[in-house]
């Protein structure tokens, strides 16, 4: 069976509607080269992904998506799943559309139809129980940048305060996370504002909410990576909505 037909097929599934309008799992379906054929509601909202977003998405793998660590790990994980049939379950910490670290329970099985695995499937739920409570979890690298993603400090600052020089900052965080803290910082900042921005926020507010120097920067750094300005992406989701 080829994309085309997992993704028809699955679109008839009967358990489409319920893990498109339940609160709090996190569902996607796979096939077997690991593109992904669906993703619920929940998944798309927890990485700020809008509708058009997620269509663009739809038969890409974790690479395209993730950093190099994480990817390999899902995808090495979905050939142990798919071909030994085996079920993983684990807790796993996640950065949400806020930018907030979140902990989840993950459980990642074989997708079986008619005796023979023709994907993967990847539930999770919400724990509950953000990163403050479990900071052994995160590379404290990640985290002193994650903390600061919206405040003011220079990602210089923020080596200093952890007592190593910026290029030895940037080697190990690159290493850890596959891109720059720089990289990683915009991302958190867009994350956070994608999300003030669908709540109806100025979007003057928004841009000092985010860090930004001000307005025009960020208007400039949010058209870069999404391809429009905030007003207009505000503007699209009430549309939708």
């Amino acid at each position: 069976m080829d994309y085309e037909e997992l993704a028809k097929d699955w679109e008839r599934n009967s358990l489409l509607h319920f893990f498109g309008v339940v609160e709090n799992i996190r569902f996607v379906v796979k096939d077997r080269e690991h593109r992904y054929v669906y993703v619920n509601r929940v998944w798309q909202e927890s990485f700020a992904y809008t509708d058009d977003d997620v269509n663009k998405l739809l038969g890409k793998t974790a690479r395209d998506l993730f950093p190099q660590w994480r990817a390999e790990r899902y995808m090495n994980e979905e050939d142990v799943v798919m071909r030994e049939e085996k079920v993983f379950d684990y807790e796993e910490y996640l950065l949400n559309a806020d930018g907030v670290i979140e902990r989840w329970r993950t459980i990642k099985a074989p997708w079986v139809v008619a005796g023979e695995v023709i994907g993967f499937i990847n539930l999770g739920a919400r724990m509950g129980l953000v990163l403050e409570q479990r900071k052994d979890e995160l590379p404290s690298i990640v985290h002193a940048v994650l903390e600061h993603a919206c405040s003011s400090k220079t990602i210089e600052e923020i080596a200093q305060s952890m007592g190593v020089s910026r290029r030895t900052m940037e080697r190990r965080f690159q290493e850890i996370m596959n891109e720059s803290p720089k990289q990683f910082r915009v991302r958190c900042r867009l994350a956070k504002a994608k999300k003030l921005l669908t709540r109806g926020n100025k979007v003057s507010d928004v841009s000092e909410a985010c860090g930004f120097n001000d307005q025009s920067h960020f208007s400039r750094v949010f058209r870069k990576h999404t391809g429009t300005s905030p007003k207009k992406y505000q503007q699209g989701v009430d549309e939708v909505n």
